[in-house]
């Protein structure tokens, strides 16, 4: 069981690190594509990349969406 834990605690502290580097690599294209931006400007475009990235409006998971919560 303990073994279970830490692969599961090491995959999402990977997913983590994945989801930081893309924020990172979104930064660094966003200063490329507009150099004159703020660095203002820049965190709110990246925080409107979080909200509604392109290919996951209806989150991560394959499926089809359902209301929440659920109704019993």
């Amino acid at each position: 069981m303990q073994d279970a834990k830490a692969d599961a605690h090491g995959g999402f502290a990977v997913a983590l690190e994945l989801f930081q580097v893309a924020e990172e690599m979104l930064r660094q294209r966003l200063r490329r594509e507009r150099p004159a931006a703020t660095g203002d400007e820049i965190e709110e475009r990246v925080g409107v990349w979080r909200t509604a990235r392109p290919g996951a409006e209806d989150g991560d998971s394959p499926g089809r969406p359902v209301p929440w919560p659920r109704r019993s």
